[in-house]
């Protein structure tokens, strides 16, 4: 489990799959929605996923993954360092 702390509170990691981010212009939509998100502090986009720096207490890993995929992209849980839950991931 990954986490530290930070002038907002608790930095937590997320693991995110996103199956079908197989283009630049979807790594930039999913990044543009991360960077949009209030309680997400570092990104770094990843072939075919996203690793997310969050802050817990402003917003949950549920909300990161529905706002990913209200902008058109299958994004799945792969693994939460402030819970240490893991999800499946099928491309």
């Amino acid at each position: 489990m990954k986490s530290q702390t930070h002038g907002h509170g608790e930095i937590a990691t997320l693991d995110l799959a996103i199956s079908d981010m197989n283009t630049q212009a979807l790594e930039e939509r999913a990044a543009a929605v991360l960077r949009s998100l209030h309680g997400v502090h570092q990104t770094a986009i990843i072939e075919r996923g996203a690793n997310v720096h969050y802050y817990p207490a402003q917003v949950s890993p549920d909300r990161i993954i529905q706002e990913l995929k209200s902008a058109g992209l299958k994004a799945t849980l792969f693994q939460d360092s402030a819970t240490g839950k893991t999800g499946t991931v099928k491309f």
